[in-house]
């Protein structure tokens, strides 16, 4: 680190504001644990404080990365250089609820637990429904994009979003959106913020839409012996006339051979809509068991918090149209037969998306195979993205090494909201 940096942190706070990630989150860390446990992390427990960090790493020369818990910055390859990690999560509370409205406002560094807790005390639904909801925060959420496990029904996350404030790299603290629905005007830059994991600001605050809390939940479950009748079943029941919260299709590792897939269907609203709902879908899945009331919250949460990618280990996530999915997924499969692995998958045919685990074989390098099957995705216009992983130089961002496009426009992106290079460099 920086010592001038460090130096003058702890001659103006102290240690008060220090914290350490809890040894849970530490242990997905993978890539990420030589950076992040050579650079501090600072909590300010004040937009005051926050703007005096920045000033001072500006003054310094030091870059930063905005974080809030820590629970899921291993999603995404380390930037170049971090000096100093500044936390949001002291930064907590809610700001404003309009249940009126619908709407809610909370500080970053609130958990989307106590945001949902709030919400349906009111009588509302908060979306997005992310995982792991007691560890993850609002600020956290929004800078990765992480869309919940109800998009399928109610869209990206993005979507939701009315309005947010935010730090840029100056110190300056400037608001885009608005906290109703009716009021938002101007650019919608919250949008762009969404997704960009503390390239180009700090988040402060968020307003979310809500949707009416559910009178009544459902999850029905099939099971497939393969793939091909996986894609056709839920083919079948995405044709229906119904509003599906999730549709997810998991394959589990078994004895170190490919299991059964098991279908799992959420649905939830009016109690007289979830009856119908559920009559039609029993038409598509005849064979499906229903869990209704308390059982199929149960479910949902289990399969809103489900990780196929172990600790330790590089996870791969497949997406492309949904016309194309059955031909991706042909493309993923023959390439984990190749490699013998008999990966957990996870995949959800409504968004066209494929999780599964890359399990390294004797500490070799996956990066050669990996390039070699994004580059067979390449051209069925599919994409690949990698979390947790630590990858030679073989995984370059495109096959012949130069930069993509989205990257190229990222990095001038972040040059012209952040010119004096404060947070960490896009790669």
């Amino acid at each position: 680190m920086n010592s001038a940096l460090e130096a003058s942190l702890r001659e103006q706070f102290g240690p008060e504001p220090s914290v350490e990630f809890d040894p849970s989150v530490r242990a997905h860390w993978g890539a990420w644990r030589g950076v992040l446990e050579a650079a501090p992390v600072i909590a300010p427990g004040s937009i005051e404080e926050l703007a005096e960090v920045v000033h001072l790493a500006r003054q310094r020369r030091a870059t930063i990365l905005p974080c809030g818990l820590g629970t899921r910055l291993a999603w995404h390859p380390p930037p170049g250089a971090v000096h100093l990690l500044v936390s949001t999560q002291r930064l907590r509370g809610i700001v404003a609820h309009v249940p009126a409205d619908g709407t809610i406002s909370a500080w970053a560094g609130t958990r989307l637990e106590d945001l949902r807790a709030s919400a349906r005390a009111h009588g509302h639904f908060l979306s997005p429904d992310g995982a792991h909801p007691e560890r993850t925060t609002l600020g956290g959420t929004v800078a990765l994009g992480v869309s919940g496990a109800d998009r399928l029904r109610f869209g990206p996350l993005r979507n939701q979003i009315l309005g947010a404030r935010v730090m840029l790299g100056d110190g300056r603290v400037v608001q885009c959106g608005g906290q109703l629905v009716k009021n938002v005007t101007g650019y919608d830059l919250h949008r762009l913020y969404c997704g960009s994991r503390g390239r180009l600001c700090i988040i402060l605050q968020v307003a979310l839409r809500l949707a009416p809390e559910p009178e009544s939940e459902a999850v029905l479950e099939a099971l497939a012996p393969e793939a091909s009748s996986t894609l056709h079943m839920s083919r079948a029941l995405l044709e229906l006339p119904i509003k599906a919260v999730s549709l997810v299709a998991t394959r589990s590792q078994e004895a170190g051979s490919a299991g059964p897939w098991r279908l799992s269907l959420r649905l939830f609203g009016a109690a007289a809509g979830v009856r119908h709902e559920v009559e039609l879908a029993l038409r598509a899945w005849p064979a499906a068991t229903v869990l209704q009331g308390e059982p199929a919250r149960q479910r949902s949460a289990a399969l809103r918090d489900q990780d196929v990618c172990a600790a330790g280990q590089i996870g791969a996530l497949a997406t492309c149209t949904p016309s194309s999915l059955p031909r991706v997924w042909a493309e993923v499969e023959a390439w984990l037969r190749a490699h013998e692995l008999a990966s957990p998958v996870r995949m959800e045919p409504g968004l066209a998306a494929i999780e599964f685990q890359v399990l390294s074989n004797a500490g070799r390098d996956p990066a050669a195979a990996l390039a070699a099957l994004r580059s067979r995705l390449d051209l069925l216009s599919a994409s690949l993205v990698l979390r947790r992983a630590k990858l030679s130089p073989d995984f370059a961002p495109t096959k012949d090494g130069e930069q993509s496009p989205a990257l190229k426009l990222s990095r001038k992106i972040q040059t012209a909201l952040d010119p004096n290079g404060v947070f960490a460099p896009w790669n």
